[in-house]
């Protein structure tokens, strides 16, 4: 059956007769139909060895990595393995975009969370993950966030980092500890003074682009859309091997 039906169970249960008895002489209009065309999700999984979220040259591709579809509900939808795979058909395998893949097709329009289901050696690198990930991507759409290009790093000699709020119109800086400020547009130096908006963590401070570029763990689909979100995993059995070629 169609995944439209696990999305929508009263299609089910509220079914309707699609007979339409048209007695002699009468004239009807209708039924009107609506059609829909399936997304496509995919992507790819890597061995993140040195731990930075993008893959590099030397990273090979994972084979056998479950990855798993979500509804809005939290009901799990399907379950792929990520594999080497002709996708294209030509006979011939293409490791930049056939290795280490994985495809959800025939999935209906929705709410989705696209998800790997991680061993107990392994810790994902990308998309990156924690808890507030996807409050920072709603911080994101709501204050604007943008990068200039220059974080202004320790303007007001805490070695804190500034990020502007297009919605705010003002501009926010984030301290070591990860706590989000807006600005009170007069103070500077060891007197910087500001509201406090939220508090994230270090690894924010680290990696602002985490908040101007927040991206969110949900992803809206709409009919025909076509999803790529590829994952970095960190396999600790690799790590401790490249380790152990050092001592």
């Amino acid at each position: 059956m169609n995944p439209l039906y696990h999305a929508s169970p009263q299609l089910l249960f509220n079914a309707a007769d699609p007979v339409i008895p048209v007695a002699p002489g009468s004239r009807l209009s209708g039924p009107d139909f609506a059609n829909y065309t399936a997304v496509t999700i995919s992507g790819q999984v890597f061995s993140d060895v040195n731990q930075n979220g993008v893959r590099d040259a030397s990273e090979n591709y994972k084979t056998g990595q479950q990855i798993q579809l979500i509804d809005r509900d939290g009901n799990l939808v399907m379950t792929v393995l990520s594999a080497t795979v002709d996708r294209n058909g030509n006979s011939m395998i293409e490791p930049e975009t056939e290795a280490g893949s994985y495809l959800f097709s025939g999935v209906a329009p929705g709410r989705y969370t696209v998800r790997t289901q991680l061993g107990t050696n392994q810790i994902q690198t990308a998309p990156f993950p924690d808890r507030f990930t996807e409050f920072a991507f709603q911080l994101d759409q709501r204050l604007q966030l943008e990068s200039t290009g220059n974080l202004f790093e320790n303007f007001g000699a805490n070695q804190e980092r500034w990020i502007y709020s297009k919605a705010l119109a003002e501009w926010t800086y984030i301290n070591q500890a990860g706590e989000l400020y807006k600005w009170d547009g007069v103070s500077s130096g060891a007197g910087l003074s500001g509201t406090l908006i939220t508090r994230l963590n270090r690894t924010y401070y680290d990696n602002p682009e985490l908040l101007y570029n927040a991206q969110t763990t949900r992803v809206d689909l709409q009919s025909g859309d076509v999803f790529a979100r590829d994952f970095g995993v960190l396999d600790l059995d690799e790590l401790f091997t490249s380790i152990g070629d050092l001592l």
